[in-house]
């Protein structure tokens, strides 16, 4: 099955994607399927036009799912979702390659974060692996049993909390309790090699690792290199970023006046 095909005509005019004859007919009868093939091929000339319609990109594989597959239940994304919407700074036409990406991302996000076996992940090939900075490549297997904030920051002030998977993620719904969004902000190059720059925000207002909060929106840039399949699955993921900034915000607050807190890290 061709994942996100219909919406692949989008792409950027500066740097048209080499996309092959099936590739190119999976599109052709999913936008005539849905009688939405004039306005792909518009889309197409202004990919990187803002639209007056804001809309959240899809999560695949949410729903429709057994329920052993989840670590705990089926995951809620409304608190994020408005998260999303109200602090984006992008609006990208539906069915642009840049909405196409954030579609991937979100649901790539969702299936390494609420899954709880490599087989069960859809997003990328049995192959797939994980890797930032230029460091040594990860599989699915051990990217979902550390988790994305434990691999995705790999900073001495983060690591020295020695964080499991779940106090990871604990703590940063703690500290983000309205929710910690991404966007992507630019794509570079279209598939087979997607070449893309991203952006990760939230409000900072719950206490994180004994660190008061201070309000105040904290924001995190990166670029990324995903290498896919027709289908648009991710058989290599290469993310490049400085987590310094953003861990520096973190600790803005100084220490927590809560007794329960001091000297704790999940």
């Amino acid at each position: 099955m061709a994942l996100y095909s219909s919406n692949l005509l989008a792409q950027k005019s500066r740097q048209p994607c080499k996309l092959s004859t099936s590739l190119r007919c999976n599109i052709a009868s999913s936008t005539a399927q849905h009688g939405r093939r004039g306005s792909i091929l518009r889309a197409a000339e202004v990919a990187t036009v803002e639209t007056a319609e804001p809309f959240i990109p899809e999560r695949k594989y949410l729903d429709g799912e057994p329920e052993h597959v989840w670590r705990n239940g089926k995951p809620d994304y409304t608190v994020v979702n408005q998260a999303y919407l109200s602090g984006k700074t992008k609006n990208w036409v539906a069915g642009s390659l840049e909405a196409v990406v954030e579609s991937v991302v979100k649901t790539l996000e969702m299936e390494i974060s609420h899954k709880t076996r490599p087989e069960y992940i859809k997003t990328f090939t049995p192959d797939f692996r994980y890797s930032q900075n230029g460091g040594s490549a990860i599989d699915t297997a051990e990217l979902i049993q550390r988790g994305s904030y434990n691999v995705l920051i790999n900073d001495a002030s983060y690591t020295s909390q020695n964080f499991d998977f779940e106090g990871s993620h604990d703590a940063f719904k703690e500290a983000f309790p309205g929710g910690f969004a991404w966007e992507c902000t630019e794509v570079l190059s279209g598939p087979p090699k997607v070449t893309f720059k991203w952006r990760h925000w939230g409000q900072f207002t719950g206490a994180y690792a004994g660190h008061e909060p201070t309000g105040e929106t904290i924001e995190m840039y990166g670029m990324a290199i995903a290498s896919v399949t027709e289908n648009l699955q991710v058989e290599r993921l290469e993310i490049f970023y400085d987590p310094t900034p953003f861990l520096d915000s973190l600790a803005k607050g100084g220490p927590s006046k809560c007794p329960f807190m001091k000297g704790t890290s999940n």
